[in-house]
């Protein structure tokens, strides 16, 4: 009966963190291409790319079952748009701001 209930909460609580949202990461201060640092970091997460480089299919880790897809365009030269579900778009931002962080440190 417990474990019942707690799958059940769990279950609330992850639908929740699934929903879209939109996010835009500027990477002026960055060396490395935007697209790039992006798709790494969403397959790190267990995200599978598409051909083409745009919308990313959750894999297993990603919570595949739930997962709506990920989808990533390059605004300009500098800066990307990623659209997708909460939780992960918060765990590439706060990713994103280490490196910036990390970045500021070394200057």
């Amino acid at each position: 009966m417990i474990t019942v209930l707690f799958s059940i909460i769990y279950a609330t609580y992850k639908f929740k963190t699934l929903y879209d949202v939109e996010e835009t990461l500027d990477f002026s201060n960055f060396s490395v291409n935007p697209t790039f640092w992006v798709e790494r970091e969403l397959v790190r997460l267990g995200f599978i790319p598409d051909p083409q480089g745009r919308i990313f299919s959750a894999g297993f880790r990603a919570d595949y079952y739930m997962a709506p897809d990920f989808r990533v365009m390059q605004l300009d030269k500098n800066k990307v748009k990623i659209i997708g579900p909460c939780f992960y778009v918060r765990k590439l931002r706060r990713r994103f701001i280490r490196q910036m962080k990390r970045l500021n440190r070394k200057k």
